[in-house]
């Protein structure tokens, strides 16, 4: 099974001017892309350990692949992994708030949104 990264959810431009676009061009096509190639690359040879599971199942297994391809698992398939988990959760028209399930518990444990940014204010200070 080869792993590859997820198609982006939008253009390279279209995260300025937060993100310039050479920055997510460079980071997607390149450091990315690298972390992809490398990773596959370690595991050729060993399919019978990755065959049919997702690479979050690898990684969290980590006990169960060969001890010499372990670490290059760890570092290319991290890599992929947490490229694929940035790149997810940036959008061409970000929330200012949270909304959802995720409003919903903070409401539920801080009361609202303002409370809660009030608690990290506190907890920042007390650092």
């Amino acid at each position: 099974m080869k792993y590859d990264k997820l198609p982006l959810q939008y253009k390279f431009d279209q995260l300025e001017p937060y993100i310039n676009s050479e920055t997510v061009c460079i980071h997607y096509t390149k450091h990315l892309q690298g972390y992809v190639d490398k990773l596959n690359k370690a595991l050729e040879g060993y399919e019978q350990f990755t065959n049919g599971k997702t690479l979050e199942e690898i990684l969290f297994n980590i006990e169960k692949t060969p001890i010499e391809i372990r670490k290059d698992i760890i570092r290319q398939g991290g890599g992929v992994a947490n490229h694929n988990l940035y790149f997810s959760i940036l959008g061409s028209k970000p929330k200012k708030y949270p909304t959802g399930q995720l409003l919903n518990e903070i409401n539920r444990r801080f009361g609202d949104f303002s409370a809660l940014k009030e608690e990290l204010s506190l907890y920042n200070k007390i650092k």
